[in-house]
């Protein structure tokens, strides 16, 4: 069949699934219609005939609330077609967009053929375009059931025990070492599952973290990433038309790798997310308690989070309210009651955003804690081992892709870094690892690292009094050594963030206010220093860019704390340092100027427009351009004014 009528059928069903799910007069016949385009269950007989049932429903319907045997599922599956495919997915789309009247009978039957995917057999017959099918199936049944499991309380536990069971299925494939079955089905299965856990907006508890830290740790550990580095390798090696090698080759060109350090990648990603999360809960829990005068405030901490994107704009927030504060059983124990309060739900980037510039306090059960700990040791050793491959690695002339070792150390640095912030517990270890990526030199594989090492710097430094003396002076200095300011993609955005959290880290100092005045003398001190003429070009570009790191950094103290001391103090420091260096540095220091002026108060607006009006004036001035002798440079100023 023609790939445009695959995507028709597709598109029908999906269709056909939305307007039964919204149509309140919908019959068990329709939905065993709609059942029955699917394929059978492995262990269920399905008749030919459906007989009707009292209730309305079918046999078929009947066989859902069945779940099938796991003991010989391998061998009683059939062939997954591309029409069973989309009449899965139409399925599972139906019973997410329902009422829930049909639920009894769905979700088991959902479920079953979540746990029953490795019986199929998924292959020859399609053009792989994209993800391939074990993929786009296993992604869109969990995205679904998460869905359905986020509505309907009732159904959450089941949902989540078929999901926790599935991953852990799929670690005893890998370790039955069947090398066609792990790159054809468990890698392409697995990135479904973890990818749907990654970006789906299901409302997670402590106790589901600790649930998935028990049935993916079989991931994280050798043995398993020795099965599949030697399943990928002896694949590599077979003919090209075989239907494994074709996956391998149809995630490659999307520049996705199937490997092991992908699958730890991916697993340590939806760990912190999942963090990421509990902590939104619980301050937006607190905040909604104190709001109602159900709790007194005992710490200025205690506050919602504020929602903000990447560049400062308000998103827009959903809730959903929790129907019981029944204690949820865990693999771990938890013994963490879901809150009974609404919780805020958010991507990772906006709640990572947030806890840049707010500080939070989480109380943990002591179960819980040993959990995330235990996380927070884990994360680092995975850092600390791919930095020492990558020390080895950047001596070479290419970096492996199927390493993914710039994200992996990333991805540890954030999910210690919550770990930390979850359990409210500090060593030096996560200090030392961060100051080791901020004082080396910035490599162009690995600006990620110190992306995030940036980012992790300020959420330890406005939540640890000691991490703040620690790290207010380490990014200082990030910003004043010359290797920071060396060319490359990526190298300004960097610049500019150190810029930023240096402020955001000042702001909420012990020192209060004395640390950011003693940090602005500091700074321009190193202003000085690196005004000096330099015969060498490239020693004089690099004082250029500390410079200009200097100006901005100045600046935006000011534009954080807005403050009746600090902001007179910067206008003046930087207005007394127009025409002392190169007419690019003036340009520099009057936008920045700019910036103060659109985010401070009214006096210093007044200020500033009053300091370009006589820079314009000065430079306009054929007095002037006579005894300065720099026509170019006023000329550069005054556009840029």
């Amino acid at each position: 069949m023609h790939s445009l009528e695959f995507d028709l059928h597709s598109l029908i069903l999906s269709s056909l699934a939305s307007t039964l799910a919204k149509d309140p007069t919908t019959s068990f016949d329709e939905v065993d219609r709609l059942i029955s385009a699917g394929p059978s269950l492995p262990s269920l007989s399905q008749p030919s005939s459906p007989k009707p049932l009292a209730n309305g429903g079918s046999a078929r319907m009947a066989d859902a609330a069945a779940t099938p045997s796991t003991e010989n599922v391998l061998s009683e599956g059939g062939l997954m077609t591309m029409r069973h495919q989309h009449a899965l997915v139409a399925q599972a789309r139906f019973a997410a967009e329902s009422s829930g009247l049909f639920d009894h009978e769905l979700v088991p039957r959902l479920s079953g053929y979540l746990h029953s995917l490795p019986s199929y057999k998924f292959g020859d017959g399609f053009g792989l375009k994209g993800n391939s099918p074990a993929d786009e199936l296993t992604g869109s049944l969990v995205k679904h059931l998460l869905t359905i499991a986020n509505k309907r309380p009732s159904a959450r536990q089941e949902i989540l025990d078929t999901i926790w069971s599935y991953l852990g299925k799929l670690a005893s494939l890998v370790l039955a070492d069947n090398a066609v079955k792990i790159c054809e089905f468990v890698l392409p299965s697995l990135n479904g599952l973890l990818t749907a856990l990654e970006t789906s907006a299901f409302e997670f508890e402590p106790c589901d973290f600790a649930a998935l830290v028990s049935h993916s740790s079989a991931f994280l550990s050798d043995e398993t990433a020795n099965r599949i580095r030697k399943a990928v390798d002896t694949i590599k090696q077979e003919i090209a038309n075989s239907y494994a090698r074709r996956v391998l080759v149809s995630y490659a060109r999307q520049s996705i790798v199937l490997s092991s350090n992908r699958v730890v990648l991916q697993v340590l990603t939806v760990k912190r997310n999942i963090i990421a999360r509990l902590i939104s809960a619980y301050v937006s829990e607190q905040a909604t308690k104190h709001v109602n005068g159900d709790v007194e405030p005992h710490d200025s901490q205690v506050k919602e989070l504020k929602i903000r994107g990447r560049q400062g704009q308000t998103n827009g927030r959903h809730t959903l309210d929790y129907s019981s504060d029944d204690e949820k059983p865990s693999a771990a124990n938890s013994g963490v009651k879901a809150p009974a309060a609404s919780a805020t739900l958010q991507s990772f980037d906006d709640i990572w955003f947030s806890l840049q510039s707010t500080p939070v306090k989480v109380t943990s059960s002591k179960d819980l804690t040993k959990v995330v700990r235990a996380e927070y040791i884990m994360s680092l050793r995975f850092f600390a081992d791919m930095r020492q491959s990558a020390d080895d690695l950047l001596t070479k002339e290419s970096v492996s892709r199927e390493l993914y070792y710039t994200e992996i150390m990333g991805i540890s640095l954030q999910l210690a870094s919550l770990a930390s912030l979850y359990i409210h517990e500090l060593d030096d270890i996560l200090p030392t690892h961060i100051s080791n990526c901020l004082s080396n030199q910035v490599h162009k594989e690995e600006f990620w690292i110190h992306t995030a090492a940036l980012d992790c710097a300020v959420v330890l430094g406005i939540n640890f009094s000691e991490a703040n003396r620690e790290m207010a002076p380490l990014l200082q200095q990030f910003l004043t050594t010359p290797f920071a300011a060396l060319d490359g993609p990526g190298t300004a955005l960097i610049q500019e963030r150190a810029v930023e959290r240096l402020a955001q880290i000042l702001k909420h100092s012990p020192a209060g206010e004395d640390a950011a005045m003693s940090t602005v003398h500091a700074l321009l001190n190193i202003l000085y220093s690196h005004n000096l003429k330099d015969n060498k070009a490239h020693a004089h570009d690099q004082s250029q860019v500390i410079q200009e790191n200097v100006v901005a950094a100045i600046a935006n103290i000011a534009c954080i704390y807005k403050s009746e001391k600090i902001t007179p103090l910067v206008l003046s420091m930087l207005a007394q340092q127009i025409r002392h260096h190169s007419s690019r540095m003036d340009s520099v220091i009057v936008q920045r100027l700019t910036d103060i002026a659109l985010t401070g108060s009214l006096a210093s607006f007044d200020d500033i427009t009053q300091i370009l009006a006589n820079l314009v004036k000065q430079s306009i001035s054929p007095d002037h351009q006579q005894k300065s002798g720099r026509n170019a440079t006023s000329k550069e100023l005054s556009e840029t004014v």
